[in-house]
């Protein structure tokens, strides 16, 4: 078995065996907007060839940066595209290929890795372990109000997280722009996320709202009106909205958005697809029980190619005591993956 690196004529090679892999077909890319292979960097690929030349395995990565702790922007590679033809698994062919990426990356120098796992007990096998968690929120319509806010201080005084700002509807073929520099500033400053490169908005190539399916899309300004948070969502029967994605400077542009969506009418539920576990909204509403939390499952997964490197990219929101109990950081869950 050969494992070589891809080129951009192999393009087509590369997307029909991975495809293969999984049983399914390339779809047909819909006017006005890309597939999520259109955005990969065959530069950065791996084809598993046999003796006689055939195509069947695949590994890829992406260039991405990831935000550390401190608002510190790191490179990490992107694992994506992995797959074995269903003819030649269990024959050590993604072993080889896994071992072949991870001396690469090592070779070039990257001190990160980073992967959206489709089955858990595959990446540890090579290092990998789950940094990042997300949850699917169901809320029924009727009981989605959301508590008032208790006064805070003299009645003049706006209560801590009080929002401002305003919210405008748009349709996602409408706001591109304004969704990629909203997340790029959000990103710049949340520990475990990663960057999107512009080609992926100006293909659409990935899932929405990064790709230009329809979606309605709230757009929140703060006092000024500046864009700096956003919800994508279509609605679906039996009669539900299901939201996308959310991205918000802060808790109160995130509840402003929940506030908007759940108060949409002729829908019988609203489902947030990917809900921060930590996030305070459930503790919003009127009727504590009124979220129901389900799939609950790892996100971000992370490989530390490096060690030392890793840990000491990190940064301090603050000088502290490291000898001091109650010296306040914030964690970086990456470190407990799996060296």
């Amino acid at each position: 078995m050969e494992i070589r690196p891809t080129t951009d004529q192999d393009l087509d090679v590369f997307v029909d065996t991975l495809h293969a892999a999984f049983g399914r077909f390339p779809e047909t890319p819909t006017e006005g907007g890309g597939v999520w292979w259109s955005a990969l960097e065959m530069d950065r690929g791996l084809l598993a060839l046999t003796a006689d030349g055939r195509p069947v395995g695949t590994a890829g990565a992406y260039a991405f940066e990831l935000t550390l702790p401190g608002e510190i922007l790191v490179p990490a590679a992107g694992v994506t595209a992995v797959g074995v033809l269903p003819s030649h698994r269990r024959q050590g062919v993604l072993s080889a290929m896994m071992r072949h990426q991870l001396t690469e990356l090592r070779a070039e120098g990257e001190f990160l890795s980073v992967l959206l796992a489709s089955e858990a007990l595959i990446y540890r096998r090579f290092g990998y372990g789950p940094a990042t968690y997300t949850q699917r929120l169901t809320v029924p319509r009727h009981q989605a109000a959301l508590a008032l806010p208790r006064a805070r201080g003299r009645a003049d005084t706006p209560a801590t997280g009080s929002d401002t700002g305003t919210i405008e509807l748009l349709r996602r073929a409408e706001c591109g722009e304004i969704l990629e520099e909203v997340y790029d500033r959000y990103r710049r400053a949340q520990p475990g996320a990663l960057s999107r490169p512009h080609r992926w908005w100006a293909l659409g190539a990935g899932q929405p709202p990064v790709a230009s399916a329809p979606r309605y899309v709230a757009i929140h300004r703060d006092a000024d009106g500046v864009p700096d948070g956003y919800a994508s969502y279509s609605t679906g029967e039996p009669s539900t909205l299901t939201v996308d994605e959310t991205i918000a400077a802060d808790d109160a542009v995130f509840t402003a958005l929940a506030r908007f969506v759940l108060g949409h009418d002729l829908v019988t539920q609203v489902v947030f697809k990917h809900f921060p576990p930590e996030h305070p909204l459930r503790w919003q509403f009127a009727d504590f029980r009124a979220g129901q939390v389900s799939g609950d499952t790892d996100w971000l997964w992370v490989r530390l190619l490096d060690v030392p490197r890793a840990l000491t990219a990190r940064g301090w929101f603050m000088d502290g005591d490291s000898s001091s109990s109650t010296s306040t950081t914030r964690s970086w869950a990456s470190t407990a993956a799996t060296c």
